[in-house]
């Protein structure tokens, strides 16, 4: 029978940089433009909000669930599929665990109790809620085939004594500052997956703390990097270099592995970041033209953080807002209408691609799909054009 592992010491030396200086330099470069483009929205929490739902669902999906990210926004107005509610609180509850994180990064680093305090949210009534949430393990585990035997184990992690010194030195390794962020992040990854301190939630944890991580370091001006959408589409690679680096110690192939993730990621999170803000600046210019209301800025600002919602969830937001102010605007943002958008067009990203509706070609769109509800069940207002965005369906 295979033993438990015991993780390599931190930090990882023999190091080929040679081969690792140029992807070094490529991921901080895309990095940084990505952050930069960050800088530029006026109001941040318009994106990081629809961000980190869609992460938490990829995140999510990566152990299992099946859950897309417009049924989790779907949840309030009750048009979801109910057999996924427990894809959607678990996917609800990474969400949760990450901006906990963030917050909490404010009044004290990035640390194991913060990890476990973290993981108690992430398995707040959800499966494996019973799997001491909040606590790093106390006995053995292993990961295997569903049913799986310990005997069948494709990896037993370290036992619960050699898990604590490994936690503790791999927590120092966190605060060094010696080290290339993006190369020490890779490594804080996998050792933490490596590790796998909890009885459920390690995958989860581990993805989570990426953006935590880029964010403690001030790095990155916002906690908005997630890898989970490169990681997924690379699930089998993924796991195979995590593995590699316990079985013949391929640290250099893991690293090499996620910084060609960060430089893809990056251009594609700076891609969809300049396309919501052109759809935002847009949106500002048209809105006014086809309903009047004090209220507009604030509705703009929910439909880009909530791009699938109900007259509620404004009333819940907006106060002294009533119910037939919120279904006329809202209703008008729904009925197909002519624009004459403003042209801020950067050509090398869009190729002079306009949004919703254009002048010229006698086209009628509207703001916002609408979804007529019955019996309890509200009706739901769909900003198509953002959800396309995330979508990565533009």
């Amino acid at each position: 029978m295979k033993q438990p592992f015991t993780p390599h010491n931190l930090p990882i030396r023999d190091l080929q940089w040679d081969k690792l200086i140029k992807l070094v330099g490529e991921a901080n470069s895309n990095l940084s433009k990505y952050n930069g483009a960050l800088l530029n929205i006026i109001n941040p929490s318009l994106l990081l909000t629809t961000f980190a739902t869609k992460e938490a669902v990829l995140s999510t999906k990566i152990e299992g669930t099946q859950a897309s990210f417009e049924e989790v926004l779907q949840k309030d107005s009750k048009k979801y599929n109910e057999s996924k509610i427990l894809d959607i609180e678990e996917i609800e509850n990474c969400k949760k665990a990450l901006e906990y994180g963030v917050a909490e990064l404010k009044n004290k680093p990035l640390c194991l109790n913060l990890i476990k305090e973290m993981h108690s949210i992430l398995l707040n009534s959800v499966r494996g809620h019973s799997k001491d949430r909040g606590n790093f393990r106390k006995i053995q585990n292993f990961i295997g085939f569903a049913g799986a035997t310990i005997e069948q184990a494709s990896y037993i992690p370290p036992s619960p004594d050699v898990m604590q010194n490994s936690l503790h030195e791999w927590e120092k390794y966190i605060h060094l500052e010696s080290e290339e962020i993006l190369i020490q992040l890779a490594i804080v990854h996998a050792q933490f997956e490596t590790i796998h301190p909890f009885l459920d939630g390690n995958g989860r944890i581990g993805r989570i703390l990426i953006p935590l991580f880029l964010y403690a370091k001030n790095y990155l001006s916002f906690p908005a990097f997630y890898m989970s959408e490169y990681l997924e589409l690379h699930r089998s690679e993924y796991y195979d270099r995590l593995q590699k680096t316990r079985d013949i110690n391929d640290w250099q192939g893991w690293i090499e592995f996620f910084l060609r993730g960060v430089i893809e990621q990056s251009k594609i999170s700076y891609n969809r970041v300049q396309k919501v803000i052109l759809l935002h600046k847009n949106i500002q210019n048209i809105l006014p033209k086809i309903t009047k209301s004090k209220y507009l800025p604030e509705i703009i600002n929910i439909i880009f953080e909530k791009p699938i919602l109900t007259a509620e969830d404004i009333m819940r937001r907006i106060p002294n807002i009533d119910n037939p102010t919120v279904l006329r605007i809202l209703n008008k943002l729904s009925e197909p209408s002519k624009f004459e958008l403003r042209k801020n067009i950067e050509a090398d990203l869009f190729e002079e691609r306009e949004w919703l509706s254009i002048e010229k070609s006698k086209r009628e769109c509207s703001v916002l799909k609408k979804t007529e509800g019955s019996g309890r069940k509200p009706s739901s207002y769909e900003f198509v054009e953002l959800l396309n965005i995330i979508e990565n369906r533009v």
